[in-house]
């Protein structure tokens, strides 16, 4: 502790001066301040379109499974329209956490194990529960590098696997040959946009020199055109070509190309079903209708699921509904967001978890569980 001295004698001149010059200060910074303008004012931003939001997922259940909240009553609602047996795929399967990926029109379900989706992080599989089964059958044991694009078609299911010295090649396997993955392609593997597409028992996708491929029931190739394979909904596959049109590649039948009055820039999903193509671009989805040439914007809100590293988004279209799923990378899964558009009413609605669509299936995550529901 320091002491001062004091001064005999009350105040001297100095001390007069010190605090005058102090006293003006403070008034000058006074005036100075009422002399200020007036913030301006804070002007409203328009509000969101009236839809409710998405529940706050719970935290996580016994075994640090994540939980998914309740599905909103809208999404019942659309499930109403389907069979009343729904299946629940635990997500925890022999100590490891399965995440869906993709569905078939049968009700078969494809994915990884955990939820962190940066293959840099996290050594991945590739895994199928089969229509009417809860449990999952893990087809590999962990790759040689990153898994992309699995698909699911009807008794065959397909990923791109680094394969001959990090080279993508197109692994394939069939429910005839009990699930025993064989390579089916031989020039690498394309994995601008969704890489991999499967729909009954053909697999389509583009090499790396923009060639065209299909197998049907993980046998030989074919070439089908040059360009790449935006969407498969049999009997067609849709193409991206060099100027940035899509054409219309038939594969069952006399082999036939049609140029449609669709531009896939700078369209960045696409996904397809019997009824036409569907894709996301500027921020919104359109779609084309096969039967009437149609091209019309859907009026929706997309919502985001990014995380600090992006997203990973997933595009999947059914014979009615059409759904928008965004996630993080990291894998966080209180971050997924999700659209269900309903192409007969118009209606949609958010869902603070993942939901997938086929044809006349529907596939969404609820508490420590997916929800599948089949048409009757």
């Amino acid at each position: 502790m320091y002491a001062m001295d004091a001064e005999p004698g009350g105040p001297t001149p100095r001390r007069i001066a010190v605090a005058g010059v102090v006293v003006l200060g403070v008034v000058v910074l006074v005036l100075v301040a009422r002399r200020d303008p007036p913030s301006p004012p804070v002007t409203a931003r328009p509000s969101a379109p009236a839809v409710a939001p998405s529940p706050t997922p719970p935290p996580p259940g016994p075994g640090g499974v994540p939980f998914a909240p309740e599905p909103p009553a809208a999404l019942q609602a659309f499930a109403d329209m389907f069979g009343p047996g729904r299946r629940m795929v635990p997500v925890a399967q022999g100590g490891l956490p399965l995440r869906i990926d993709a569905v078939s029109s049968t009700g078969a379900l494809l994915g990884g194990a955990g939820f962190d989706a940066d293959p840099y992080r996290a050594v991945d599989r590739v895994g199928l529960v089969q229509p009417g089964d809860t449990a999952v059958r893990w087809l590999t044991r962990g790759s040689m590098g990153p898994i992309y694009g699995r698909a699911a078609g009807d008794g065959v299911v397909a990923w791109a696997e680094a394969r001959d010295s990090g080279v993508l090649q197109v692994m394939c396997a069939r429910a005839g040959n009990r699930w025993r993955p064989v390579r089916i392609s031989t020039t690498g593997v394309d994995i601008t946009d969704r890489p991999l597409h499967a729909d009954g028992g053909t697999v389509a996708w583009t090499d790396e020199a923009g060639t065209a491929w299909a197998a049907d029931d993980c046998a030989r190739p074919r070439s089908i055109g040059r360009g790449h394979v935006l969407a498969l909904a049999l009997p067609v596959a849709y193409l991206r070509v060099a100027d940035g049109g899509v054409e219309i590649v038939r594969l069952v039948g006399p082999p036939r190309s049609t140029r449609v009055p669709v531009s896939a820039v700078p369209a960045v999903r696409f996904a397809a079903s019997e009824g036409g193509l569907v894709w996301v671009a500027n921020g919104g989805l359109v779609r084309y209708d096969r039967e009437t040439s149609q091209v019309r914007t859907l009026d929706v809100t997309l919502p985001t699921g990014a995380g600090a590293s992006g997203e990973i988004v997933d595009l999947t279209a059914g014979n009615r509904l059409v759904v928008y799923t965004s996630r993080p990378l990291e894998g966080d899964p209180s971050l997924t967001r999700a659209v269900v558009y309903d192409l007969v009413t118009g209606a949609w609605l958010p869902f603070a978890a993942e939901v997938f669509v086929a044809d006349d299936v529907i596939v969404w995550r609820e508490a420590d569980h997916y929800a599948v529901t089949a048409v009757e």
